[in-house]
């Protein structure tokens, strides 16, 4: 962790950190000012939390990257639109990834089970931010956004890097079995991120979206060994981090953590 994000618990890809410039982070659900089923750092201003609860965790957010970031987001609708971001950081609006070239702006993704993709190009100067639920995934968001940064910034996708952040592993993700069936219609055999199985009769699937997402990146072009996970399951992981899955089992509203990449000014 570095000295521009101590003061929040934020997890970083250790690899990452040597890179010159490189700001980046996946924050959990700690460290803010919400309450109740929105405790603590919730970041979304859509789930029903107080507006000025909301703005004080933006607040220590900014604060905690150092204040030297102008953070972007997206209103994220579960697509494939990717965003580039200019010098201006203006947001894209209905968008799931943003990529950008400028310094100083910070690409923001909110997340509660969904997957969170960082990609950096160190070589060309290019970084992305990309939202991957099922939808989004099925879709093809992260290959439309390598192939954006390909065709608009001159990367390379064997020189990109990518961090799969904190999401709902396979272990907690049940699905219709035809969501597994359609990504794997679309993308190849996933026989390590898909397991299918019968429940009473029903065909159910469990899916690791997050090594769905990884494939789909080495697919396309990315380095395996330049793939990192990090963060576990948000599912099993409830005290630490913001959960769709868990809160709507009992009907209750939930918070949306951060994920964040930019260069510094």
């Amino acid at each position: 962790m570095t000295a521009a994000t101590a003061r929040l618990p934020v997890l970083q890809n250790p690899e990452w950190q040597t890179t010159p410039d490189l700001v980046h982070g996946f924050c959990t659900r700690r460290g803010g000012g919400s309450v109740g089923e929105y405790a603590e750092l919730n970041l979304s201003f859509k789930v029903g939390d107080a507006r000025s609860a909301v703005e004080e965790n933006w607040a220590r957010v900014r604060a905690g990257v150092g204040g030297h970031l102008d953070l972007v987001t997206m209103n994220q609708v579960h697509g494939t639109t990717v965003g580039e971001i200019g010098p201006d950081a203006v947001s894209p609006g209905d968008a799931d990834a943003m990529i950008t070239r400028a310094r100083g702006v910070g690409l923001c993704v909110l997340t509660a089970d969904c997957v969170p993709v960082l990609l950096v190009s160190p070589a060309a100067g290019a970084v992305a931010a990309v939202h991957a639920g099922w939808r989004g995934t099925l879709g093809g968001v992260v290959v439309a956004t390598l192939q954006r940064m390909v065709d608009q910034m001159g990367v390379r996708p064997d020189g990109v890097l990518a961090a799969i952040g904190p999401a709902i592993g396979s272990c907690c993700y049940e699905v219709d079995r035809w969501i597994a069936d359609d990504i794997e219609s679309r993308w190849g055999v996933m026989a390590d991120a898909i397991e299918r199985y019968e429940l009473s009769g029903t065909p159910k699937a469990r899916v690791d979206l997050g090594s769905v997402n990884a494939k789909l990146l080495v697919d396309a072009g990315v380095e395996p060994r330049a793939v990192s996970r990090v963060g576990g399951c948000t599912a099993c992981n409830v005290s630490d981090f913001y959960s769709h899955r868990v809160a709507s089992r009992s009907s209750t509203a939930t918070g949306r953590q951060l994920s964040f990449i930019g260069w510094s000014p």
